[in-house]
């Protein structure tokens, strides 16, 4: 019999573009896992289109983040990690939920959310694979573990 082609999970990887532009292919992508329930890793600016589905402010940076290490809170682990973006999901500092079921981990000053995860979700603002993020490997590992959880 053959095996089905239809995906078990995704990865919706960064785009060249500004989350007002909404690339119709990155919006279509979280809208059809949202509707299926299926794992999904979002990353950069499919992150910012998640965090937009959940009702999450998008604002431009005051100074863009092009090639910038940052060592990051993702969710009560230090992350040494590579940042690509002149956007940001910003909720108000000290937020940990937005919804029922969805963490936030943010900068406790500006509120400037650097990753989300839920049911079967979980998203990143940084670039993992970017030789600045030194424990890019280690924070994917633990987003994909929870998003097959």
């Amino acid at each position: 019999m053959p095996r089905s082609r239809q995906p078990t999970s995704s990865c919706r990887a960064p785009a060249p573009a500004t989350p007002g532009m909404r690339p119709a292919r990155a919006s279509r992508g979280c809208a059809t896992w949202s509707n299926a329930g299926q794992p999904l890793l979002a990353v950069c600016l499919s992150h910012q289109i998640l965090a937009d589905r959940f009702g999450i402010e998008l604002a431009p940076l005051d100074a863009p983040h092009q090639g910038l290490q940052k060592t990051v809170d993702v969710f009560g682990t230090p992350a040494s990690i590579g940042f690509y973006n002149t956007f940001t999901a910003r909720v108000a500092p000290g937020t940990t939920q937005v919804s029922d079921g969805v963490e936030v981990a943010a900068d406790a000053a500006s509120g400037d959310v650097y990753a989300l995860r839920g049911p079967h979700f979980a998203s990143i603002q940084g670039h993992l694979e970017s030789i600045l993020s030194r424990d890019g490997l280690a924070t994917l590992e633990r987003l994909v573990t929870h998003a097959l959880a």
